[in-house]
């Protein structure tokens, strides 16, 4: 209050910036006692199916949608309730949970953890069985044992509404259930952690294809300046998790046959601190020999074949499945778009001497090899052309700017995989809330084959207005106002003012965003600025402005930008007799930029 008395002028600003935040507490009350409607919900989560299944093929994007809807009914099921089970529960007025033992955020996890059982808000029961109950009991073991408590001592407390409190001392889940039928009004459960197990030590055995370091961020995160228990916890779950990323990083490089075992060396149960051996037995290094691709052209008697002998290529799903993908994308090209790839044969053969990949740092020892012959085969089916190229639902968008995203020409061979990087190009403008394509056939019959496309398109809200609150040390109490302004002239350019105005400080701000310049991958913006901030011996006056430009370079998968900003600084209302120094002062600057992904 005295801040008050020694300055009246801001007496008035506090009046309206506190007048303003009671408004934004009322809108926000407003509308967070709003719950989203069930139709909502649905229409969002086939918008996203559809979207998820735009790069498949017709069938496989009906059965696709037919999965989503399915899953989508499967996710909130009804709750049924037949005259038995009326006899062994009654209605719950008061549900609650109670979860004690650690910290608040711990326990506020442990009681989400149960809660999420029950089906969503709206389709909850009126009433809870004893299953809800033997089944939390459950829920909240593994839970405790996913953060490294297993020697914990759970305490459950059920108390009714008519009868005395029951009370259940170190339940387990394995034999845990109750026979009270008598309605129940909170369930409290309370918990003496124990130790907390965390890997202290791991040694590994038999593990020469990756450095063990590495191999030991499979067990644990990230360590950097300080070790903690939560980046090594230890639990049997996780161990044989962790066994089968270490068993598939080796299957990666080659050793198709490896496996890992743990053996617990050491445990201690005060500290909680585990010892832990990986025995890892690697097996044979296997290495592509040759690869022979048969192409089954349609009308052909016989096929193409082409044969690809390779040198120390490590043979590996991941490899096979980018093999077959580069066979089907060689096809669509072409205009195939209907191409199918599948390996035929596999065939194994151990080498006769051993030999060392020399050319790889990490693998310095030598293997026993195993070759390996893969043998596939591409049915290319029906050679089609692009037709034409048709946009639904660009109501606020030009026709132009779009099609200057899609590139696609009619006539040209049709290219799913071209047809997929321009529904890309449109949902990266970010104008949309969904981007979908579908091919069709043309009302006349066409030689060659031809096939239109069609983009389908949701526009997203092209303004938005956001109330902004928060208090500072010197500043004190703020509000603003900022309203954003999206695909201005139907060609993605976008405008932002932000007005902030708080006891001691007032600030604007303006920024217009101008992507794709001459349809060009080069974006354009500009900003300018005024702020006004009460000091405690002068008032100072800024304002300014700056104009850049970003662009893509795609050869090192980096962004560049440069920007070039003025500012004008002012002093005034200076209270010192002998003031240091110039009253104001223009500096400018020139800023690079660059964002390597």
């Amino acid at each position: 209050m005295m801040y008050f008395q020694l300055q009246p002028a801001f007496r008035q600003r506090a009046f309206w910036v506190s007048k303003f935040l009671l408004c934004l507490v009322a809108i926000s009350l407003n509308g967070f006692a709003q719950e989203p409607e069930e139709e909502d919900l649905t229409k969002r989560t086939l918008e996203s199916a559809q979207t998820a299944s735009m790069s498949q093929t017709p069938e496989a994007e009906a059965a696709f949608m037919e999965r989503a809807t399915h899953n989508l009914d499967s996710e909130v099921p009804e709750t049924s309730l037949d005259d038995s089970e009326n006899n062994e529960i009654s209605e719950l007025h008061h549900r609650s949970i109670e979860v004690k033992g650690f910290g608040f955020w711990v326990n506020r996890m442990l009681k989400k953890a149960i809660w999420i059982t029950l089906p969503p808000k709206g389709r909850r029961p009126e009433r809870l069985n004893r299953n809800f109950v033997e089944d939390s009991v459950g829920i909240l073991e593994d839970e405790l044992e996913s953060m490294g408590y297993l020697d914990v001592q759970t305490d459950l407390e059920i108390i009714f509404e008519t009868e005395a409190p029951s009370h259940y001392r170190n339940i387990d889940s394995a034999g845990f259930q109750i026979s009270e039928m008598a309605p129940i009004q909170k369930i409290i459960f309370r918990i003496e952690s124990g130790p907390r197990y965390f890997l202290d030590e791991i040694q590994f055995t038999g593990l020469t294809a990756i450095e063990r370091e590495e191999a030991a961020t499979y067990f644990r995160g990230p360590e950097f300046l300080i070790r903690l228990k939560s980046n090594r916890i230890y639990s049997p779950d996780q161990l044989q998790q962790s066994l089968i990323q270490l068993e598939r990083a080796l299957h990666e490089l080659g050793f198709a046959e490896a496996t890992a075992k743990s053996t617990i060396t050491s445990i201690e149960s005060n500290s909680g601190k585990v010892g832990v051996e990986i025995q890892v037995n690697e097996g044979p290094l296997y290495l592509v020999r040759s690869t022979q691709h048969k192409i089954i052209r349609a009308g052909s008697a016989e096929p193409e074949v082409e044969r690809v002998f390779h040198q120390k290529t490590r043979f590996s799903e991941t490899w096979v499945m980018d093999w077959l993908q580069s066979l089907r994308e060689r096809e669509y090209v072409q205009g195939f778009a209907e191409a199918q790839t599948r390996v035929i044969t596999s065939n194994s053969e151990p080498a006769k001497s051993t030999a060392t990949d020399s050319a790889d740092t990490v693998l310095e020892d030598t293997y026993p090899v195993v070759y390996v012959d893969i043998e596939a085969e591409t049915r290319s089916g029906e050679r089609f052309v692009l037709g034409d190229t048709q946009i639904e639902g660009a109501n606020k968008t030009k026709e132009k700017f779009l099609r200057k995203k899609i590139q696609l020409d009619p006539g040209i061979p049709l290219n799913p995989l071209s047809v997929q990087d321009a529904r890309y190009r449109l949902a990266r403008t970010g104008l949309f809330d969904s981007v979908r394509y579908s091919f069709e056939d043309p009302v006349d019959e066409t030689q060659p084959p031809t096939r239109n496309v069609t983009y389908h398109l949701q526009e997203s809200k092209t303004t938005e207005v956001n109330l902004l609150a928060g208090y500072g040390s010197f500043e004190l109490l703020r509000g603003g106002v900022e309203w954003e302004r999206r695909n201005l002239f139907g060609i993605a350019h976008s405008s932002r003012l932000r007005l902030v105005q708080a006891i001691r400080a007032s600030r604007i701000n303006y920024d217009y965003t101008a992507p794709g310049l001459f349809h060009s991958p080069v974006d354009g913006f500009f900003s300018l600025y005024a702020r006004q901030r009460d000091e405690a011996a002068f008032q100072r006056r800024e304002s300014g402005g700056g104009i850049g430009t970003e662009f893509p370079l795609d050869r090192i998968q980096s962004r560049m930008g440069v920007r070039y900003n003025m500012e004008y600084l002012n002093a005034e209302k200076i209270e010192t007799a002998s003031p240091l120094g110039s009253r104001s002062s223009r500096v400018a600057s020139v800023s690079i930029n660059w964002l390597h992904d």
